[in-house]
């Protein structure tokens, strides 16, 4: 077949035309970049507000709960209870529900200038005594299966006095549980007979005064155990070196229980006149504060992101004071008023 003539053959493309189609290219790959990477920053930024904002609930959830539970003692008053624990720092003062420090720069542990609080109370069912002791240093039977365990600190009450002891030991068999309290212990913090008691001596109501002979009255059948849950709440260095906040348990080690949370300031407030309602908010530590006329608490968290996802420096205001970081991290305030369900009818 005769191919005409006047068909130009293929040439190849030209330099210009090169050029041209390198640069649409060009144009082209660098649009889907810069569509991916303002794609990825986006979805840096959501995770991270959505990271904060789920942290925050969590904490003002379970600070939430532990505040309405603070000042709870069973079924007496935190005056009526005998302390039998050997002296120590974080028992001494277990009848104050309620404890704060304010702005904090004496602990090294604790980031300088934020708050902290310490909520005291019994947290579990009341466990019944089955049967009246010999005496009032003798060995206490329970339900069984009772979940006590040794070192557990507990108070024993009738509802018209009570004693704060701790377990030295826990005895199964014979269809009950049998709590022993015997003298001794180390108060230190953290050892696992702290603080130890220092008597045995569990009486169900004081000594008459002026009797010839002191009569000790014995919890019987009538009476109970329930456990005692000392809460504390901190803003501390985790092991990244970022602050976060920090939970103890019955005097425990203080764990990192939020991460993120870089300041944490509580106001108290005080109820003056016994109406039920807050007079004003304070600070702990202001001069004529009386913790146990507390109503209720207000909280306030200060969180911020895990990194640096924010293309600028953003400024954020917190307790009144706005302030420009020097990183690129972006910070939310969480704030919480919360009713003392225990101190009001």
């Amino acid at each position: 077949m005769k191919i005409p003539n006047n068909i130009k053959k293929q040439q190849g493309i030209s330099l210009i035309e090169l050029m041209i189609a390198m640069t649409l290219g060009l144009l082209l790959i660098g649009s889907v970049i810069q569509i991916f990477l303002s794609t990825q920053q986006s979805y840096r930024l959501q995770s991270g507000l959505s990271r904060m904002q789920e942290n925050g609930r969590f904490a003002m959830e379970f600070l939430a709960r532990d505040i309405r539970k603070g000042d709870y003692w069973g079924c007496v008053q935190s005056i009526d209870i005998e302390n039998k624990l050997n002296p120590s720092p974080g028992f001494d003062l277990f009848t104050s529900g309620i404890a704060g420090q304010d702005n904090d720069a004496i602990d090294a542990n604790i980031v300088d200038g934020t708050d902290s609080i310490t909520l005291r109370g019994v947290a579990n069912d009341r466990i019944p005594v089955l049967a009246q002791p010999a005496t009032t240093a003798a060995n206490i039977n329970v339900i069984n299966n009772s979940g006590l365990l040794a070192n557990d600190v507990v108070i024993i009450s009738n509802c018209i006095a009570a004693d704060l002891f701790q377990v030295t030991n826990v005895v199964g068999g014979g269809g009950f549980d049998n709590i022993i309290h015997n003298t001794g212990g180390n108060p230190q913090p953290g050892d696992a007979n702290y603080p130890g008691n220092q008597s045995a001596n569990l009486e169900a109501a004081p000594e008459p005064v002026g009797a010839a002979q002191p009569q000790a009255n014995k919890y019987d059948s009538n009476a109970h155990i329930v456990k005692v849950s000392f809460i504390s709440y901190q803003i501390r260095l985790d092991v990244n070196n970022q602050p976060s906040l920090f939970k103890s348990t019955d005097g425990g080690n203080f764990q990192s229980f939020i991460e993120g949370v870089e300041n944490m300031q509580i106001l108290y407030g005080e109820d003056t006149d016994a109406d039920n309602t807050p007079n004003y908010y304070v600070a702990a530590g202001t001069v004529g504060l009386n913790m146990d006329q507390v109503v209720s608490i207000r909280i306030s968290l200060l969180f911020a992101s895990d990194d640096n996802i924010s293309s600028q420096a953003r400024a954020y205001t917190y307790n009144g004071i706005t302030t420009t970081p020097a990183d690129r991290r972006i910070r939310r305030v969480f704030s919480s008023t919360i009713a003392l369900r225990n101190r009001l009818p």
